[in-house]
């Protein structure tokens, strides 16, 4: 009997030798599986691609003296069922006169828009119903004002020739360009200053900034807005005040 163990070609072809080498393959899987799998228990819970940041805000304020007003002025007339073009011929003679009248104070003809002209229906209302009356006709003018000693004057002289209501008068910079730029650079400095303080309180340095954003604006006052009666009289004294222009800022930094 040939007792000598044959561990060469023969035996691995066969079936005994097959079976231990499928089997060899099967754990080799399963030991990289293993490994992969203990490798990404590691980053359960995490993002290892996420960066470590903090983010902060600032706020600047500039406050200007407004150099230009805006203002509507409105003319308006009521006309019966029967005589619409009587009437609307002499609302835009007045209103034509308006707008040359205050002309004569200084007023560009480039700073007088029309904003609406309309003609719309007047009914009256009862238990017996809706009557008919006529017609409102009406046109509204935008002036810029430049010289702001004028505006009271101006609105005098626009309601005694017949403007009959007047409203929305605002003071705003006509160039805030400058001003807004420096309450944006009091806001990023202010944010900066801020994140300086906060990395120092936690221990970390900053790298960079990755993001930036930025909410700029300013409500410019409104001081005034009447009905006009058309009987005249002084010039109102208007104040102008001041306008606040503000920016607030925020930054993002990368910390390590």
């Amino acid at each position: 009997m040939n007792t000598e163990h044959s561990s060469g070609p023969e035996y691995w072809k066969s079936r005994h030798g097959l079976k231990i080498l499928v089997m060899l393959a099967i754990a080799f899987a399963a030991v990289v599986w293993g490994i992969g799998e203990i490798k990404s228990y590691k980053f359960i819970g995490s993002n290892p691609n996420t960066t470590r940041s903090i983010t902060v805000t600032g706020q600047g304020k500039q406050y200007v003296r407004a150099d230009v007003a805006t203002v509507q002025v409105s003319v308006s007339s009521d006309a019966g069922p029967t005589n619409l073009a009587e009437v609307q011929d002499r609302n835009s003679r007045t209103a034509n006169a308006v707008m040359a009248l205050v002309k004569t104070q200084g007023v560009k003809e480039d700073d007088i828009k029309t904003l609406n002209y309309s003609i719309s229906p007047r009914y009256n209302y009862s238990q017996n119903g809706q009557q008919f009356l006529g017609y409102t006709v009406r046109q509204d003018i935008q002036l810029k004002i430049r010289d702001l000693a004028q505006v009271g004057t101006i609105l005098n002289i626009a309601v005694q020739r017949g403007a009959n209501e007047v409203s929305n008068l605002q003071f705003t910079v006509d160039d805030p360009q400058k001003p807004q730029e420096d309450a944006r650079n009091e806001a990023i400095n202010d944010a900066k200053s801020n994140a300086e303080k906060l990395a120092k309180e936690l221990g970390v340095r900053l790298v960079r900034l990755t993001n930036y954003s930025e909410n700029a604006g300013g409500q410019p006052p409104i001081f005034y807005g009447a009905m006009a009666d058309g009987k005249g009289g002084p010039a109102p004294e208007i104040q102008v005040g001041q306008n606040e222009i503000r920016s607030n800022v925020t930054l993002t930094y990368e910390i390590e």
